[in-house]
């Protein structure tokens, strides 16, 4: 029997909330918590990994309650799900494309890890299209730089000595 794929229903949930479910309502999720727990324990993931990963876990949990006016069920949702909250994300949050990335990274190991517990049959995030990542320009040398580079050479390369005997010991004749 598996079990349940999202907490309660929100008409049978205790109405008084714990801080922790306040400031992040995902915590309350079953499989996130396992998931969690599964990067802290199995994986030995860091702590800004686990950070990063359930800030977006709890991050998309709200954006589809007050979306959706649901809360998310992971066997049930589709690739449209996920290209509304990347278009969510792109709208007016000012992310980079890198941070999209991150949260991206984030809902696809929670999926694999899903997957790998039987609880959905694939990952509607596969063919999810992102913002490629941008691309940094080279850095240039200044003018003086370079012709501190050509002078360069032109230095004699100096070689520390070591202090000890002043010959090697083959060089002794023994």
């Amino acid at each position: 029997m598996k079990e349940p794929l999202s907490p309660a229903p929100e008409d049978k949930q205790s109405p008084v909330e714990t801080d922790s479910q306040l400031s992040n309502p995902a915590l309350g999720d079953e499989w996130i918590n396992k998931f969690l727990q599964h990067l802290a324990s199995d994986r030995g993931a860091s702590i800004y990994t686990q950070r990063n990963y359930r800030h977006a876990l709890g991050e998309f949990h709200r954006w589809h309650r007050e979306e959706r006016h649901k809360l998310p069920c992971w066997d049930a949702l589709q690739r449209d799900d996920f290209r509304g909250y990347l278009r969510f994300l792109g709208r007016g949050n000012k992310l980079s494309r890198a941070a999209v990335q991150l949260r991206f990274c984030a809902l696809r190991s929670f999926y694999k890890f899903l997957v790998r517990h039987g609880v959905v049959t694939g990952s509607p995030i596969k063919n999810v299209a992102l913002p490629k990542l941008e691309k940094r320009l080279p850095k240039f040398l200044t003018a003086q730089q370079m012709l501190d580079l050509l002078k360069a050479p032109l230095k004699p390369f100096e070689t520390p000595r070591k202090k000890g005997p002043g010959r090697p010991i083959s060089a002794s004749g023994c």
